[in-house]
């Protein structure tokens, strides 16, 4: 679903729920705003805490030994890009302002 579902329930509830003055019969256009406003904040967020997890990578290893035991080796590794490493930023001049 993502940012642009989300972003879009938000605007089209907050629209239902403070400028739209028409009535439905056995409709509540304000709490059905709201409710929509709701779940699209519910679903932002939850897109970026999804988007966050998977920037993170986890490694187990498990090593039998020939004598029957074994050995568990966990790797964590927090992924984080900088300006330099996304396409599109490397070695770009910066922006001056001048005469």
């Amino acid at each position: 679903m993502g940012y642009g579902f989300g972003g879009f329930l938000i605007v089209v509830g907050l629209v239902l729920a403070f400028a739209v003055n028409d009535a439905v019969d056995d409709v509540n256009l304000y709490a059905v705003g709201l409710i929509m406003a709701g779940v699209g904040v519910v679903i932002v967020a939850l897109t970026a805490f999804t988007l966050n997890n998977q920037r993170r990578s986890r490694t187990v290893q498990t090593t039998t030994h020939p004598d029957g035991s074994q050995t568990v080796n966990e790797r964590r590794n927090e992924i984080r890009s900088t300006s330099a490493e996304r396409p599109g930023r490397a070695n770009r001049p910066s922006r001056t302002s001048g005469p």
